[in-house]
């Protein structure tokens, strides 16, 4: 017999604009699904404080996705303005160290740094600071690392705080393409912004490390370059001067970027923090072995996966690179794509976020 849900309402709020899922992906995209679950969802931008206000107005539960919705454009008045109605208010957290660690939001009012340098970080961030650590605002997170984060170093109260894994946007072209069709023997593929945080230095060694060892192995990065030092001129000389030309391209952005990720044997991730990438959920479903640092929510997106090693060991990560190229089998492949169809679909999260919002709930009898 099918459940029937009390219908829930929830009103949500991005600093970006609605259309194409972004970066709404995980309440874009489950929103049919949500309704099977009894959430109805209503997303919002937060550029348009006068919409967004009468919607706070006739809400029964608000959530904020993610810090920029809430640092940015009108965010801050809108949460604001929330709280002082005494709407159910809740952040949907996709950022884990290097974003918590970087943000001023998460100062204490007494280390914010005098005038005028504050003003760079907006002046209304110290009362920021009181809204999103109130005692009635909630907390979702993407992943049990970031839940215990913020509790433990930033002080959020544990028990506000859950854990809501999200999903990918592009869950059906994935679930789409054949497994294995199109792999190229010995090519390892990564997918990222090249910047500080994705570490592509990181990536041009372990890039070394196997074509000194494998030298039939070649290496794609996809991902659109950013400033110096990670603008495509600096960054195609690092790859010379490590005798890599031939063997690592920097391919900058493609759209979408399967033709080249569904060509891959080993998906390679080099990030120093990341709390749920998508990528990852993507080379999953496309049965990719996944080789990467083990670091924030990424040993959560695939439990059984065996190629995660400690942040740094290049040498370690290349060994996994080189394993990877033996473990291809169907059903390795088969297990990997099953995974992600019953974790990261619409139907997936909405059932998660379904149950994220009855504890909710129970908090605020």
């Amino acid at each position: 017999m099918k459940t029937v849900h009390t219908a829930k309402q929830v009103a949500i709020f991005s600093c970006y604009k609605t259309g194409g899922g972004t970066p709404f992906d995980s309440f874009w995209y489950s929103r049919e699904a949500g309704e099977e679950q009894g959430v109805l969802m209503e997303t919002y931008y937060t550029g348009d404080l006068w919409k967004g206000l009468r919607a706070i107005a006739g809400a029964e539960r608000v959530i904020f996705d993610g810090y920029s919705s809430i640092a940015w454009l009108k965010g801050w008045a809108l949460i604001s303005f929330a709280l002082l109605r005494r709407v159910p208010v809740a952040v949907y957290w996709h950022e884990t160290d290097w974003y918590f660690k970087n943000w001023p939001l998460n100062r204490k009012p007494t280390q914010y740094k005098p005038l005028p340098t504050f003003l760079k970080y907006r002046s209304h961030l110290m009362p920021i600071h009181w809204l999103v650590h109130n005692k009635r605002t909630v907390h979702f997170h993407v992943c049990d690392y970031g839940k215990r984060m913020m509790h433990g170093k930033f002080g959020y109260p544990d028990e506000r705080i859950h854990m809501l894994k999200n999903l990918t946007g592009a869950y059906q072209q994935v679930l789409d393409l054949p497994l294995g069709a199109k792999t190229v023997p010995y090519r390892v593929v990564g997918l990222s912004k090249v910047d500080q945080r994705k570490r592509p230095d990181l990536f041009m060694q372990v890039a070394k490390y196997v074509v000194e060892r494998k030298p039939e192995a070649e290496f794609h990065f996809i991902g659109r370059f950013t400033n110096p030092p990670h603008d495509q001129n600096t960054v195609e000389q690092q790859v010379k001067d490590m005798g890599l030309e031939g063997k690592l391209h920097f391919v900058g952005e493609q759209r979408p970027p399967f033709p080249l990720l569904e060509s891959a044997q080993v998906f390679l991730h080099t990030a120093e923090d990341d709390p749920s990438p998508k990528v990852v959920m993507e080379a999953l479903g496309l049965g990719k072995y996944i080789a990467s640092f083990a670091v924030g929510g990424i040993p959560e997106i695939y439990p059984d996966a065996d190629g995660l090693v400690p942040f740094g060991e290049v040498e370690q990560l290349g060994e996994k690179v080189l394993a990877g190229f033996d473990k291809m089998e169907k059903e390795q492949q088969t297990a990997r794509r099953e995974y992600f169809a019953t974790h990261y679909t619409p139907e997936a999260f909405a059932k998660r976020f379904r149950e994220a919002i009855d504890w909710w709930d129970d908090l605020n009898k």
